[in-house]
């Protein structure tokens, strides 16, 4: 996987735009949409592996393409960025939930859960999987 060095900045202002509300690019060949879609998506995932402090931001974006038929009969392609949560933040500005530009999300506290923590049972499954100390059938191979 290339290092997200490798990419153009303008890929990380599009997931960056995308966030915040949909961008949409328009691609002459359905081959070009497919190209950029993949490259985006392989960006994100370069981000994931380096823990690139702008990973959160381009997990929030969907990619998805489109087929524009204009009139004129040469069809054009979209690479559309869209926030994941699009589609419910029109009710929930409905609902008064709406969020202050002024705040810094990143910077809030969570209140402290009470009682036990919570063990996820697929982490547990492969911490003793991959623990030196977990129980591992051997084999005789002789």
């Amino acid at each position: 996987m290339p290092p997200v060095t490798t990419y153009a900045p303008a890929l990380l202002e599009f997931y960056h735009k995308a966030a915040q509300s949909p961008v949409t690019i328009t691609l002459t060949t359905k081959r070009a949409a497919f190209q950029l879609r993949a490259r985006l998506n392989a960006l994100r995932v370069a981000m994931r592996l380096e823990s690139h402090p702008l990973t959160t931001i381009a997990d929030s974006v969907t990619n998805s393409i489109r087929e524009k038929l204009n009139v004129s009969g040469a069809n054009t392609w979209l690479v559309i960025g869209s926030p994941c949560d699009q589609q419910y933040l029109g009710a929930l500005r409905t609902a008064g939930i709406t969020v202050d530009p002024t705040v810094n999300l990143s910077e809030l506290t969570l209140p402290e859960l009470e009682g036990p923590p919570v063990v996820d049972p697929e982490q547990k499954g492969l911490d003793e999987l991959f623990s030196s100390t977990g129980s591992k059938k051997e084999t005789n191979n002789d």
